[in-house]
């Protein structure tokens, strides 16, 4: 028996259940007309952390917060709920505050 501790990240979560991200995002640093969709790349790559090795789809109410307010500026702080079922070979990220069906 080894002596590894598991933490919260690398796909520990069990099959069906949700875990909650809140992303910090910069604006400052990457050029005004890229922001947005590197805010996405961001987004994929903590998520990435969380869900392991599945493959991340956004949602669409993520991706429409997200381009709300246009390609300069995107939201700073995202609170996100990332949920991967246990037969599916990928997670899907949806927003926190939106209901979701299913």
């Amino acid at each position: 028996m080894s002596n590894e501790k598991k933490s919260g990240h690398g796909g520990g979560e069990g099959p069906g259940e949700s875990v909650e991200l809140t992303i910090r995002l910069p604006s400052r640093i990457v050029p005004r007309k890229k922001r947005a969709k590197i805010v996405l790349k961001k987004i994929r790559e903590e998520v990435s952390r969380v869900a392991g090795d599945k493959a991340i789809k956004i949602s669409p109410e993520l991706s429409e917060m997200v381009w709300s307010r246009g390609i300069e500026k995107p939201p700073r702080i995202m609170k996100l709920s990332v949920k991967a079922g246990e037969g599916d070979d990928f997670a899907t990220v949806f927003p926190a505050e939106v209901e979701r069906k299913g």
